[in-house]
């Protein structure tokens, strides 16, 4: 995860983009991280809409402490001290405040620990606050609605195909919801039981064997994780030699 702030956030998430699809941006460490997984796996979104401009830095701050993006098993971010792109001198008594707020309250240490090893599970998603999780977040392509019939069908033994003609939504987010990494809060216990027990699709030597020849074929990403039923990431993990090692296919991938 990456902490910034903008004023034009439209703008911003633009200038990001050119800059890392180019290989010029600043930061090397996410710069080599988009190189290295590609940009699919990456998600650009709004975490917080401020009225007053005066907050934009205050509130940056108070996000890069809450998810710890300076520690880089968490984030890309470099300096712990906010900063805007519009030129802003901080005054001696802002960047005191800023070092105070680096401090985090007994309070709020276990909350903080608990946001951590979400993200770690969430690879390739991302931790929203509560504020917006759900169909709060103006990124979701899903409604609640949507997604407890989603649930529905995955109880009843639809594919992962048939779900995503529907709901025109790619694999992942079916593999998301069906494995409880997102949307868990709509859930009772009950229904998390059951899907528990329906597991995430494991792949096996043989299906990893077709995967391998399909990338090395040219065939998409995409097109491969919908064919097995399985997320956009495994497949990545296929292809980057991440997961699998030990099936070795003749031609390079």
């Amino acid at each position: 995860m990456y902490i910034g702030s903008s004023e034009n956030i439209k703008k911003r998430f633009s200038t990001h983009k050119s800059q890392l699809r180019n290989s010029k941006h600043h930061n090397k460490y996410l710069q080599n991280s988009w190189n290295k997984y590609g940009e699919e796996v990456f998600i650009f979104s709004t975490i917080e809409i401020i009225d007053n401009l005066g907050l934009l830095i205050e509130r940056e701050q108070y996000w890069i402490n809450f998810y710890d993006v300076c520690n880089k098993k968490f984030g890309y971010n470099i300096a712990p001290i906010a900063g805007s792109t519009s030129g802003y001198i901080h005054t001696e008594t802002d960047k005191e405040k800023m070092r105070n707020g680096l401090k985090v309250s007994e309070k709020n240490k276990e909350r903080l620990l608990r946001t951590k090893a979400k993200i770690i599970r969430n690879k390739f998603g991302q931790t929203r606050s509560e504020a917006n999780k759900g169909s709060k977040n103006s990124s979701a392509k899903l409604t609640e609605t949507d997604v407890l019939n989603i649930v529905s069908m995955l109880l009843k033994g639809y594919k992962h195909t048939e779900i995503i003609k529907n709901y025109n939504v790619d694999a992942d987010i079916i593999s998301h919801i069906k494995c409880g990494r997102r949307w868990g809060h709509l859930l009772d216990e009950e229904t998390k039981e059951q899907l528990m027990k329906l597991k995430c699709k494991k792949l096996n030597e043989s299906i990893v064997k077709e995967i391998k020849i399909l990338l090395i074929q040219g065939i998409d990403i995409f097109i491969i994780a919908e064919k097995y039923d399985v997320s956009k990431g495994s497949i990545y993990d296929i292809k980057n030699n991440k997961k699998w090692k030990n099936i070795v296919i003749d031609k390079k991938i």
